[in-house]
């Protein structure tokens, strides 16, 4: 048991090193920031509106933005589900939606890492346990 816990242990530490985090990262912080410049540049738009062909200029922030989200990797759909969760009441969400989205965002990001810490330690105290009996 304990040598299937080990290689089980490896193995999934091995997918998870192949993720690439600290890669997929930086790579958010830098789409971010191109966002971020664009957001700026969309907003001294829609300030200075005396600037010449201010339609022709969003237009183009408009192809940019879809360019820079086009050479990015996207969240998960439950990224943005739990968003709606920190604006509850502009998004409309029940107080057991808000709870049901984020017990998801825990099965998706939490529950697999509690279960491989935690479950053979549970399964260890039930083995004890039925052997005293």
């Amino acid at each position: 048991m304990s040598t299937a816990l080990s290689i089980l242990i490896l193995i999934y530490s091995q997918f998870e090193s192949a993720k690439n985090y600290s890669i997929r990262s930086e790579k958010f912080h830098q789409c971010s920031l191109e966002v971020g410049e664009l957001y700026n540049e969309l907003r001294m738009v829609k300030t200075f509106e005396n600037v010449p062909g201010p339609q022709s200029r969003i237009e183009d922030i408009s192809c940019r933005y879809d360019t820079i989200l086009k050479k990015y990797e996207n969240h998960h759909p439950i990224d943005f589900q739990f968003f709606k969760t920190t604006k509850r009441v502009y998004f409309e969400l029940s107080r057991i939606s808000v709870m049901w989205i984020k017990g998801k965002k825990y099965l998706h990001t939490k529950f697999k890492y509690h279960l491989m810490i935690y479950g053979p330690i549970v399964i260890f105290i039930y083995y004890q346990l039925k052997q005293k009996q």
